[in-house]
């Protein structure tokens, strides 16, 4: 993952919405814990990406799109965003960035539908039945909602579709 400073396509690719933001609502976040989010959430962007129809085959290039990212700190909120940039130009991919983020939050949503539901005392109402992952993108979205479940809030959001954990609980608003 690339980490750049002072582009102005990124600033551009941020402000016109097709980047992705995951805001983790934390006053200390332990360094292991920040890199260890930043590896799984690179991965699963990645693996969306590379799976996707409209954006497979400018993964399969030599000169893949990078993964850009900025940081933005409020008092009790830690803010990332992601978008894809050309690796030579570092013009900001918008089409590459949306159809990307679109696609991992529509997994985000299936990973939300597809866990178990608690019963009234929190149990699960299938038993210890851990879950099944047909694909690599799954399982990378798994990693993804386990490392947010660490701290006390996370929100993922693209444009209209925002996804909410507060440990254990996973809501797409």
């Amino acid at each position: 993952m690339a980490t750049r400073t002072g582009s102005e396509t990124r600033d551009q690719s941020t402000a016109s919405g097709y980047s992705l933001e995951i805001s983790l609502h934390a006053v200390e976040l332990p360094v292991s814990y920040l890199s260890t989010l930043l590896r799984v959430v690179q991965a699963a962007i990645r693996e969306v990406a590379r799976n996707g129809e409209g954006t497979r085959q400018a993964f399969s290039q030599q000169a893949q799109p990078i993964l850009l990212m900025s940081m933005n700190s409020g008092a009790e909120t830690l803010s990332l965003r992601f978008h894809f940039a050309d690796p030579t130009s570092d013009v900001s991919l918008d089409q590459i960035s949306e159809q990307s983020f679109y696609a991992l939050m529509e997994r985000f949503l299936d990973y939300v539908k597809g866990r178990p539901q608690r019963d009234l005392w929190g149990e699960s109402t299938t038993g210890g039945v851990s879950m099944d992952f047909g694909t690599e993108v799954e399982r990378r979205i798994d990693q993804v909602c386990r490392e947010l479940r660490r701290i006390s809030k996370a929100t993922v959001r693209f444009r209209e579709h925002t996804l909410v954990i507060e440990g254990d609980r996973l809501e797409v608003l």
